[in-house]
């Protein structure tokens, strides 16, 4: 099957201008599990899947605001509409819009849009490509010394004292930036502690695994989708330079 990656991205372009027209006319709730869902959520779930169906009507899509399909299929559609809603519900431009290809439980295309800054990662069968506002950026990987995140909930664990050296320190910022800026290479390791969804982590895993990063477990196990609650917790987001040291990285999960 071939892609209409064009259809595509004018599709989520669009999404993130209706996300950014209502950041700030916003009604706002809480789901069962404590977590924000703003009317701009449905407003860009909607959109964005109704539209990807027309695209590529026999694929269905998942979307964390409407994950009734209970049936998965080989070939899927995860969509997160508005990853980040917490930063978004508070006038921040950090979230994204996720959007992967699920192909036998395997992430193969991703997109990862920022609506705020117009910047688009995605990865197709050649490579992967960063798009700001328009024109093709280049992703520079991080030079020198490993750059490790730790979760804000164990920055003081021994572990860094091991080697301090490694540790990055950035700013609080929501798991959609966290996850581009080991896309952009500011960043090497992301180590997640909280509990996060599939939608969340599938668009940058396939673009990560494209240039030889990955996510995985604690225990080095690449993620697989599609799973019945579509749940994960305790990951390592890895670029290449990480999965060049995994058994180091592993170490200190």
């Amino acid at each position: 099957m071939v892609l209409d990656f064009e259809a595509i991205i004018s599709l989520l372009e669009e999404g993130g201008q209706i996300a950014t027209s209502m950041q700030h006319n916003l009604e706002v709730k809480r789901k069962s599990d404590g977590s924000f869902v703003t009317n701009a959520d449905i407003k860009v779930s909607d959109f964005i899947t109704e539209n990807l169906s027309k695209i590529t009507p026999t694929i269905p899509v998942i979307s964390e605001e409407d994950h009734s399909i209970h049936f998965v299929g080989k070939k899927f559609w995860l969509l997160d509409p508005i990853d980040g809603t917490k930063h978004y519900v508070k006038g921040k431009d950090n979230y994204a819009i996720n959007l992967a290809l699920v192909d036998k439980h395997v992430p193969i295309i991703g997109f990862v849009y920022h609506p705020a800054t117009k910047t688009l990662f995605f990865n197709n069968e050649d490579k992967v490509k960063k798009i700001v506002n328009g024109k093709e950026s280049i992703i520079q990987p991080v030079e020198g010394k490993l750059k490790i995140l730790m979760p804000d909930n164990q920055k003081n664990s021994a572990k860094i004292y091991e080697r301090p050296d490694l540790f990055a320190q950035v700013p609080p910022s929501s798991n959609a930036n966290r996850l581009a800026m080991v896309i952009n290479g500011d960043i090497d390791v992301y180590y997640v502690s909280k509990m996060l969804m599939e939608w969340d982590t599938a668009a940058a895993h396939s673009i990560l695994q494209q240039i030889g990063g990955d996510i995985m477990d604690k225990q080095g196990n690449t993620l697989v989708y599609g799973k019945p609650l579509f749940g994960n917790s305790d990951l390592i987001v890895c670029s290449k330079r990480a999965m060049d040291n995994k058994e180091m990285i592993l170490r200190f999960a």
